[in-house]
């Protein structure tokens, strides 16, 4: 089997106010040269059969003309110059019951020889479903974080002008990645985090998927936070494209 699970718990915490978000999650590690083995787990799971749980090419990012491995490795040469040669592993969320939303997908690309090359964070904001990946050429634990702007409205609680830190592990036994977000004066503003055990991809596993964390969970749960800071008096911040309108004479 080329897929498993994980089990992972996710923690997002605001400063200002002060606000924490403590939920669970069970997302998918698939090898993407390997989908149509999806088909087989279960009679819960499809890939190109419809299923109560599927990976639909469609919820994913790129040209969905192109398999999904190629429109990542296609991004990669763009972005890096250069284009992995071996196996590309993906963790995300599973479309359950009809519904996907995936604030965060990632992507691990290697060579042949099994080396890490890059790693790609493809990112969908709420409310928009608007998407933006963002590449980068892999670093060792001992180099990492990753810094870089921000180039997506993602919240409507921030602003743009601000700056990611990002660091991550290779998806194993475990997986776990950590994402900040400091202003312009070099104030953390926001730190997520994430961090999973992994599981077999099985009957028994995907009804737990079901049964406890469906992707309708990440939506609503978003929603929800999203209200609690409303009453905590945050503010709106307007999407870009509605500041750039021009205004009626």
């Amino acid at each position: 089997m080329h897929h498993k699970l994980y089990e992972a718990r996710i923690t997002h915490h605001r400063r200002a106010p002060d606000h924490v978000i403590d939920q669970t999650a069970t997302m998918i590690c698939v090898d993407l040269d390997h989908l149509e083995e999806l088909d087989h787990v279960s009679a819960l799971l499809g890939f190109k059969r419809r299923r109560p749980i599927r990976l639909l090419r469609s919820d994913y990012l790129g040209d969905q003309s192109l398999a999904l491995k190629q429109a990542v490795l296609d991004l990669v040469e763009e972005r890096l110059g250069i284009r992995p040669s071996g196996t590309v592993l993906m963790v995300g969320n599973l479309r359950t019951l009809g519904w996907c939303f995936n604030p965060i997908t990632t992507y691990w690309c290697f060579d042949q020889d099994k080396t890490p090359v890059a790693q790609v964070l493809s990112v969908t904001n709420t409310p928009w479903h608007e998407h933006h990946a963002y590449v980068l050429a892999w670093k060792p634990d001992h180099e990492q974080p990753w810094d870089f702007p921000k180039s997506l409205h993602v919240s409507p609680f921030y602003p743009m002008d601000l700056q990611y830190r990002f660091t991550s592990s290779l998806p194993g036994e475990r997986v776990s990645f950590a994402l900040d977000l400091y202003d312009l004066e070099g104030t953390l503003v926001f730190s997520a985090a994430l961090s999973g055990r992994s599981v077999p991809l099985t009957t028994r596993s995907l009804l737990r998927l079901l049964g406890r964390s469906p992707t309708q969970k990440v939506s609503l749960g978003i929603y929800a936070h999203a209200a609690r800071l409303r009453m905590k008096g945050t503010r709106f911040v307007p999407h870009p494209k509605k500041q750039q309108e021009p205004t009626s004479p």
